[in-house]
């Protein structure tokens, strides 16, 4: 809406291809309950991180999803406007975010370039940030 207030944009494991199966898909791991009784550790790391409120953290992420979902926000017409350069980022071991995506989402965008973190997952936590640090400095 205001291109002129930003220079640069760098996208890290973004979600381009939304689809209402896709959201559900995803929303089926977002069950607090599930996660408390089959990944124990995992509800602890989230509960060091968002506190007692990581339960509705995960609701509002399933609701963003969902909301997503119905009605992608980054469409085709979307990307094709935007006029600053856009730096998407996976991860080569990303389970969640497609090379084609972020390939598509790249031809789309006037200004973009596509770049691969080798080995890499696609949780952001689980990055090897000097190879992120790396990447973002050779872009400059």
């Amino acid at each position: 809406m205001h291109p002129e207030k930003v220079k640069s944009v760098v996208t890290i494991a973004t979600k381009f291809d939304w689809t209402p199966e896709g959201a559900q898909q995803e929303v089926r791991m977002l069950n607090a309950d599930k996660i408390l009784e089959k990944v124990p550790a995992f509800a602890k790391l989230l509960e060091d991180r968002h506190r007692k409120h990581w339960p509705d953290v995960m609701q509002r992420t399933a609701d963003m999803m969902l909301a997503l979902g119905n009605t992608p926000i980054l469409t085709q017409k979307v990307l094709e406007k935007l006029k600053c350069p856009v730096l998407i980022v996976r991860g080569s071991e990303d389970s969640v975010v497609s090379k084609a995506e972020s390939l598509w989402a790249e031809r789309l965008i006037p200004n973009a370039r596509y770049a691969e973190l080798k080995g890499q997952p696609h949780p952001l936590e689980k990055v090897k940030l000097s190879l992120l640090v790396n990447l973002l400095k050779t872009s400059e």
